[in-house]
């Protein structure tokens, strides 16, 4: 019986979070005993909440153990993404502590 169990392909699956509008796909995978499914390393993706496809895909990626981990972001398309309904004021941090100089 155990030698049945080592020769199972592993068992995948998908944990999502909810983010400003953003969704995080992460891979699960079912190890331990009892058996639970985990978060697999580092295998997530970051999607629109409003791109059906990419979520549907990263979905079916997680599930079938594909789900690679996400490509660094870069500046300008952390820039790309501001909008005219995510941009904030200034937040004001307090007065200075320790030498700081504004």
């Amino acid at each position: 019986m155990q030698e049945q169990m080592e020769d199972e392909k592993p068992k995948y699956g998908a944990r999502v979070y909810g983010m400003r509008g953003r969704l995080l796909v992460k891979q699960t995978v079912l190890r331990g005993v009892p058996p639970e499914y985990v978060i697999d390393e580092q295998k997530e993706r970051h999607v629109s909440e409003n791109d059906d496809s990419a979520i549907a895909r990263a979905i079916r990626d997680a599930v079938a153990g594909n789900l690679d981990p996400q490509e660094k972001q870069t500046l300008q398309n952390l820039l790309a993404e501001i909008t005219e309904e995510n941009l904030h004021n200034e937040v004001g941090t307090g007065n200075a502590s320790g030498r700081e100089n504004w």
